[in-house]
């Protein structure tokens, strides 16, 4: 029997690291704002932990 817990816990992690590098591209157009730099790591750690949510 295999444990796929871990995988789907990966999976999450890869798709939360996808959504990521989308938002740091974006944070190229408010390099200052330090703001929107702490949004975007909670919203990292929100989708790594909720792997649901679009």
């Amino acid at each position: 029997m295999t444990d796929i817990h871990w995988m789907q816990r990966f999976q999450y992690y890869e798709k939360a690291l996808v959504k990521l590098q989308h938002m740091v591209q974006r944070l190229h157009a408010t390099p200052d704002d330090e703001a929107v730099h702490m949004a975007v790591v909670q919203a990292f750690e929100f989708q790594l932990e909720s792997p649901n949510t679009n």
